[in-house]
């Protein structure tokens, strides 16, 4: 039995955690039941919802007011006041203050970029799960408001990555930044060659996107010197990973599967590093 599937048997002790991802345009929200999501949902992030709000959806995963304290553990992104305006709404639904996880924290791996405290809390979880689930090497690509690759090293350290913009980003600075282009709706162009200008942005855009994706691991990969497996994640991972014939494959919640491991290993004592 592979380590995949030895892990997908290995349930943790039941115990509710609720892991948010707050990031520049949504955040997403799983309610974890030990290492499974009883309920994965988003909500437009500039506006905090309010704590009524976040119980209704608590409730429809079976949380109901009566249930006690709900631990939770919070990545954010968002500008400061933003976050703050989330943490104060979670601490009231929850009954407990959030963990927020900071740049720089570990989650068990070793961070090995020139400034630790910079890496992305989002990036960090993201390479956890990454590396938990696919063992390592490994690369993430995660298709959100930016077009982040997050790179786990055979010893198992956050060697860096690449930054972008990312689809919705560049979709919506075309029609901000020019006089005549219009919105377009993120989705599969019909053709390469546009024939018409909402079209051609299309082409540029997801095809440009795909393009650069795959140049990017090309590359990743020849430094690495192995042929690393690459994971989706993200809003737009399932428009853009599909075509990238590198991708392995595309996993919705691997941000809040990271989120809840580093939680998970924050509350156990110190010891030994598990064997792979």
């Amino acid at each position: 039995m592979g380590r995949t599937s030895r892990r997908s048997h290995r349930r943790a002790k039941a115990r509710l955690l609720l892991a948010v991802d707050i990031g520049n345009s949504s955040a997403s929200f799983a309610l974890c039941d030990g290492d499974r999501i009883r309920r994965q949902w988003r909500r437009p992030s500039q506006r905090p919802a309010t704590a009524a709000e976040i119980r209704a959806d608590l409730a429809q995963g079976d949380v109901g007011a009566g249930s006690g304290p709900l631990p939770a553990v919070v990545s954010s992104v968002a500008a400061v006041s933003v976050t703050e305006g989330w943490l104060a709404t979670l601490a009231e639904a929850a009954g407990s203050p959030p963990v927020e996880v900071g740049g720089g924290a570990s989650g068990g791996l070793l961070i090995a970029v020139r400034e630790p405290g910079k890496l992305g809390p989002d990036r960090i979880a993201n390479a956890v799960a990454a590396e938990w689930y696919y063992g390592a090497p490994v690369i993430v690509v995660d298709l959100g408001t930016c077009t982040t690759i997050t790179v786990v090293d055979a010893a198992r350290r956050i060697v860096g990555g690449s930054i972008a913009p990312g689809v919705g980003l560049s979709l919506r600075t075309l029609t901000e930044r020019t006089g005549k282009l219009p919105r377009v709706r993120p989705e599969l162009p019909e053709d390469a060659v546009g024939p018409d200008t909402e079209q051609a942005i299309l082409s540029g855009v997801v095809f440009g996107t795909v393009g650069m994706v795959r140049e990017l691991l090309g590359r990743i990969r020849a430094e690495l010197g192995v042929e690393a497996p690459a994971v989706a994640a993200g809003g737009y991972a399932r428009l853009i990973a599909p075509l990238v014939t590198e991708m392995r494959e595309t996993r919705a919640d691997l941000t809040l599967q990271g989120l809840r491991l580093i939680w998970e290993r924050s509350q156990r004592p110190a010891g030994p590093p598990r064997s792979p």
